[in-house]
């Protein structure tokens, strides 16, 4: 990802990600270090595809947190069944969407999907 990263960032363009392993995790802890130091802005998909269950302490979570954090990452705030353990209107998912609101100021760092 890092060569990609720098052979793209050139152009303007940059990299996103719909971040899940082989085994319907999402690693998003595991490639922190790896995407804050690409030569691109990133965009997430789906809030990280993290576990609503696990809550906003998860250590996924965290990470996401610290990347938009460093003006370089973007997040869809899209697909909230895609993670919440509860049937719409997907109020397990409410906390996670207060704390990238009140960690991604301004918010042109989350990218609202219907």
């Amino acid at each position: 990802m890092p060569l990609m990263a720098r052979r793209i960032a050139s152009r303007g363009w940059h990299v996103q990600l719909h971040v899940m392993d082989s085994g319907g995790r999402a690693p998003l802890a595991e490639m922190e270090t790896v995407l804050i130091n690409l030569t691109t802005d990133v965009v997430i998909d789906h809030m990280g595809s993290l576990s609503a269950p696990e809550g906003i302490g998860q250590p996924g979570f965290q990470a996401l947190l610290r990347l938009v954090g460093s003006g370089r990452c973007w997040v869809k705030l899209s697909a909230a069944y895609r993670m919440s353990a509860v049937l719409p209107p997907y109020d397990d998912m409410v906390p996670f969407v207060h704390a990238l609101l009140s960690f991604a100021m301004p918010c042109h760092y989350l990218i609202l999907k219907k």
